[in-house]
């Protein structure tokens, strides 16, 4: 009887945000070109510069996704700072630490780079320039 009430107790409270209504539009990014593609179009591009080892890169991910859903003017991406195929892009946009998220439209940069899991200062950029 006491072992029953434990697992009831362990139970989560709250169901996984995928589930909640809205999924996320966020594009996984697997190559340097699909990227520069991205970053051509005539649209703002936010890139997430992630890693999977990264403890605030995953607990920013639900809010950055759900800003996809927020936002749909806007396309949102992410990359793997680890995944081989993309380390000059990694390079090319000098990330220095994940998160990073960076803001391009038409191959122009439009507003600086944040550092950090900073989910209110990407919502102000977007707020300026979507």
């Amino acid at each position: 009887m006491l072992a029953s009430r434990m697992l009831r107790a362990a139970r989560p409270l709250a169901r996984p945000l995928a589930v909640r209504g809205f999924a996320s539009r966020v594009i996984t990014v697997s190559d340097e070109a699909s990227y520069k593609k991205l970053c051509a179009q005539d649209k703002l591009v936010v890139t997430n510069f992630t890693a999977t080892w990264c403890g605030p890169c995953k607990a920013a991910a639900p809010i950055f996704d759900k800003m996809s859903e927020d936002h749909g003017d806007v396309v949102f991406c992410k990359i793997d700072i680890d995944d081989e195929e993309l380390q000059e892009v990694v390079v090319a946009n000098a990330i220095s630490a994940v998160p990073t998220y960076t803001f391009v439209k038409g191959d122009e940069i439009v507003a600086d780079a944040i550092k950090g899991a900073n989910m209110p200062a990407i919502e102000e950029v977007l707020g300026d320039l979507a």
